[in-house]
């Protein structure tokens, strides 16, 4: 990763992977996704 795009320690945010998943798979939910690809799509971007 370039140096320009690193989060300095002091200002990062740390958030425990359950809650954010959680709040992924419902913001994907309102918006009409169903059950099964919400699940998938918080797979995808929990684990990249």
């Amino acid at each position: 990763m370039l140096e320009r795009f690193k989060v300095p320690e002091k200002d990062r945010v740390y958030v425990a992977q359950q809650r954010m998943r959680a709040v992924t798979e419902a913001m994907f939910r309102h918006n009409g996704v169903s059950v099964k690809d919400a699940e998938i799509s918080a797979d995808v971007l929990m684990k990249n």
